[in-house]
């Protein structure tokens, strides 16, 4: 049997960050380097990458996006998300340590592929106590796009494991359209999960491999072969 990869996005995958606390966050790094926060509202969050959420941000607010202004606002960003984010503003989603321990038991590789910046999302993942099962992953800091994740996370994936990973062998799982279309982009499986904003009809719409109510119900999948 060919080597299995599962790759995880993490916001309404994996764990749910406490309503309001990342846009609030955002607020304030943007008053601390004196930009507008008004046009927040105007951009959707879920399933983007921070590379591209910072981009819009920066080009609402001053028209004009420079390299300098994004790491300047990134770094600021990483940083406050350290430094204020507590346990108690996580949830981890249910079935998470169930399917992340089946993994590890049965020896198959898990990795991250994720719209957040590497730094933020292993933040995250440290708060809900999930950062042990992801040795490697596919960041939001890298592109704009999310289609370009899956091949970074190939890569990623065959660097910290030495050995090779089949397109057709990796599943992507997440709750967003964008995690089902970044995987078909990459000849991926895609799981669809109605844990995030979108509903169990809008993610159907979007043809997952598999569209199931919850992480719970994926470990029945990983007791075959996958494909």
């Amino acid at each position: 049997m060919q080597p299995r990869l599962l790759l995880f996005d993490i916001d309404g995958t994996l764990l749910r960050v406490q309503s309001g606390f990342t846009r609030s966050l955002i607020e304030d790094v943007l008053q601390t380097h004196q930009l507008d926060s008004r046009h927040l509202d105007e951009i959707s969050f879920a399933g983007r990458t921070d590379r591209f959420i910072f981009t819009e941000i920066i080009h609402k607010a001053v028209g004009s996006v420079d390299e300098r202004r994004f790491t300047l606002l990134k770094e600021a960003y990483i940083q406050s998300m350290n430094q204020k984010l507590r346990p108690e503003h996580v949830e981890v989603l249910p079935g998470a340590h169930e399917v992340l321990s089946f993994c590890k038991e049965r020896k198959i590789v898990t990795g991250i592929l994720s719209g957040n910046f590497r730094e933020s999302a292993h933040t995250k993942l440290s708060r809900a106590g999930l950062e042990q099962y992801f040795p490697f992953g596919a960041y939001g800091s890298l592109h704009t796009n999310r289609d370009h994740l899956p091949a970074l996370a190939l890569k990623a994936a065959e660097t910290a494991c030495k050995r090779s990973f089949s397109p057709k062998n990796s599943w992507i799982i997440g709750d967003t359209p964008y995690d089902i279309t970044c995987a078909h982009s990459a000849g991926m499986r895609a799981v669809g999960l109605p844990t995030g904003p979108y509903s169990y009809e809008k993610l159907l719409a979007h043809k997952p491999d598999l569209l199931l109510p919850s992480l719970n119900h994926l470990i029945q999948y990983l007791d075959g072969p996958i494909g």
